[in-house]
């Protein structure tokens, strides 16, 4: 089972007493993976290492729906949804990015861009998590929740337009660390589905830890699914997940 945790719990796992250190030198870049700037061709060349150092899950269906695409008016990881899957299923599947060293006391900041595959598509929903490994039961965080609304401005009808997000997290003790990128869409109408791609993810320091965190929903009055996606009762058994954590019923 997946070992899930609040931000103070993994602190509690990784030392709970910070180590007295000198402020973070802010903007210090620590991260930069699938690069879109003005070299193209040194673009796509990280890009390319950068996917074959990812390690992806996919459960949604019986096949892979990750890829680089390296096409010179994208540039980015592309979540592809290639087969449309049932209607009321929630997609669960993973990107862990590559592996970054991350030091205690420590905040950082993450820069990234999205947009949705196609400019008609529904709203989609994904989550980032902080990973003491690449494997979807390693210790984990969840530091991040974005939705990308369907009406939002991006490269598909805008070339101007900047679909850039951020958020902030803490690191409680020194160590290897991976980002995961967890893709969590509910697929719940004849609205078409073709994913998101994702560029110009930069992880910065960002100064002192202040221990707090960007909260999630509530496990108690979130719904809950089976790990096909479908919405779980009482009845259910097994593995259900609920909110953030993934849970046994018996």
């Amino acid at each position: 089972m997946k070992k899930i945790f609040t931000f103070f719990a993994l602190s509690a796992l990784m030392g709970m007493v910070f180590p007295l250190q000198m402020m973070a030198d802010k903007g210090d870049v620590v991260a930069h993976w699938f690069p879109k700037g003005d070299d193209a061709s040194a673009d796509k060349q990280q890009g390319q290492t950068d996917f074959s150092n990812c390690v992806t899950v996919c459960t949604t269906f019986d096949f892979n729906l990750w890829a680089y695409n390296s096409s010179t008016s994208k540039r980015a990881l592309n979540y592809n949804m290639s087969v449309l899957p049932d209607k009321g299923t929630v997609v669960d599947d993973w990107c862990f990015l590559p592996a970054v060293e991350l030091k205690g006391n420590t905040q950082y900041r993450c820069d990234y861009s999205v947009i949705n595959n196609r400019y008609d598509q529904l709203d989609t929903h994904h989550e980032i998590w902080l990973c003491k490994a690449a494997a979807t039961d390693a210790e984990m965080a969840k530091v991040h929740d974005q939705v990308v609304a369907s009406s939002e401005m991006n490269s598909f009808n805008d070339e101007s337009a900047t679909p850039d997000k951020s958020f902030v997290f803490d690191v409680a003790q020194d160590g290897t660390y991976y980002l995961a990128i967890h893709m969590v869409t509910e697929f719940n109408s004849d609205t078409n589905y073709s994913g998101n791609m994702f560029n110009n993810i930069c992880v910065t320091e960002n100064g002192e830890a202040t221990g707090i965190t960007q909260t999630s929903v509530d496990a108690a009055d979130a719904p809950a699914y089976t790990l096909q996606g479908r919405r779980a009762d009482s009845r259910s058994r097994g593995i259900v997940i609920k909110g953030d954590r993934k849970m046994l019923n018996r």
